[in-house]
């Protein structure tokens, strides 16, 4: 399941792993693992899905990833991170910030209306 805020742009490519490349924009995403693998590009980062409902922004100067249940690894620059349920964290062309609580309730407010 994805769902986009408006005038967000992405690409998702289907095989043996999905791939969805997010352009610009905000996407939510719940994957259900089905033997393959989920992939999430963004910029140079490369997010592995794993079993997740997460979200995926592109902000002015980073990126920004929430996962909400599960986990996902960000790989950028020679650098991962394992992001579990309720973490966040930001990134960008040459870093992965820390890890962090996240505020899920603010995180899925645009998705939610709440």
């Amino acid at each position: 399941i994805a769902s986009c805020l408006v005038g967000s742009e992405m690409c998702i490519e289907t095989g043996r792993t999905r791939q969805l490349h997010l352009v610009q924009g905000r996407v939510y995403l719940e994957v259900t693992l089905d033997g393959r693998a989920m992939e999430v590009a963004v910029g140079d980062a490369r997010i592995q899905v794993l079993g997740t409902r997460l979200q995926v922004a592109r902000h002015a100067g980073h990126d920004e990833l929430v996962v909400l249940s599960g986990k996902a690894l960000v790989n950028q620059g020679g650098e991962q991170r394992m992001i579990s349920a309720g973490e966040r964290v930001t990134f960008d062309g040459a870093r992965i910030g820390p890890v962090q609580k996240a505020d899920l309730k603010a995180a899925d407010g645009w998705r939610t209306g709440s």
